[in-house]
């Protein structure tokens, strides 16, 4: 008898705990979740603020740096400044023609200059026309945002497309019609025109 009952006890302290009832035992409902949605939300705004500040410095960037474009468009629909059949030798006409995208109509507008492939400018003629020239970096190669067109501060003349005539050789007119569809263009370049300060008057000194 003694004997049965030590055999019971022994086989009693080897049985396991079942797991239910285990002291470090915690019911599904109650174990302690990850939380997901908080960082489900965290990674969002994370994410937003990052695309935020992205933004802002593309912005910054463009303000500050040339703009590149790959073709000026005239305010007459459907065409664009064009390097009469891409040439790219001094003394090339420039026209208007319809835009199809090709490398005659891939300018650069990079401050106050139009360039055309690496080395050639737009360039006003004295005798009012307009060519692609090699770039000099003279008084009649620089292009200032004047209202919706080009001025070129030098003549105090516009790019034109001469009487609205497409596929003409351009002209400088008088810039008389920047709002109109033959003196418009764009998109415009960020330089502008500065116009003159007025000199200070100092008033004179009498004498003593």
């Amino acid at each position: 008898m003694l004997k049965d009952y030590k055999m019971q006890r022994k086989n009693s302290r080897q049985q396991p705990t079942p797991y239910r009832t285990h002291p470090n035992y915690a019911a599904p409902h109650l174990r302690q979740q990850p939380p997901v949605r908080r960082h489900r939300v965290r990674n969002i705004l994370i994410a937003l603020v990052l695309l935020l500040v992205a933004i802002k410095v593309t912005t910054l960037i463009t303000s500050r740096f040339p703009s590149h474009i790959s073709e000026i468009k005239s305010g007459i629909a459907g065409y664009c400044l064009d390097d009469h059949h891409n040439a790219k030798t001094s003394g090339t006409i420039v026209t208007s023609w319809s835009c199809n995208g090709s490398a005659a109509q891939a300018w650069t507008v990079s401050g106050d200059i139009i360039k055309h492939g690496s080395s050639m400018c737009l360039t006003a003629q004295t005798n009012n026309t307009i060519v692609a020239n090699s770039c000099s970096g003279g008084a009649n190669q620089i292009w200032v945002s004047a209202i919706d067109g080009y001025e070129n501060p030098a003549t105090a003349r516009c790019l034109a497309v001469p009487s609205g005539q497409t596929t003409k050789q351009l002209t400088s007119a008088a810039c008389t019609q920047l709002t109109e569809p033959s003196e418009a263009w764009s998109p415009l370049s960020g330089a502008k025109l500065i116009p003159p300060q007025p000199v200070p008057v100092v008033p004179a000194v009498k004498a003593s």
